[in-house]
């Protein structure tokens, strides 16, 4: 038999963790987005020093990584609440968007 209540349960823990960090996530990637437009811009010009695209570089990085470590602190928080099986669903879901993502390109 099986339990429908710790289906429903995972739900609405996966929901809070997803809504507690979805404005964050928004943030970084919308700060990155900026970044990496800027960088675009400097590169297209050539017309600054090196240390100047140096330093866009590290500012656009960092946006990156900031929104990639909460995505993955997101998805760990997910998994742990998620029995073996809604693993795996989760994981497909994942593989399946970034295949798509790449088809997009």
């Amino acid at each position: 038999s099986r339990d429908w209540s710790s289906d429903v349960c995972s739900s609405d823990l996966i929901d809070q963790i997803y809504t507690s960090t979805k404005d964050e996530l928004t943030g970084y990637w919308d700060a990155f987005q900026r970044e990496n437009k800027e960088l675009d811009r400097l590169i297209s010009e050539s017309k600054v020093e090196q240390w100047v695209v140096l330093r866009q570089i590290e500012k656009t990085e960092a946006q990156r990584s900031n929104f990639n470590k909460l995505r993955m602190m997101t998805l760990y928080r997910m998994h742990r609440v998620l029995t073996p099986e809604q693993r795996t669903k989760l994981q497909e879901i994942l593989d399946r968007q970034r295949r798509d993502g790449r088809k997009q390109l």
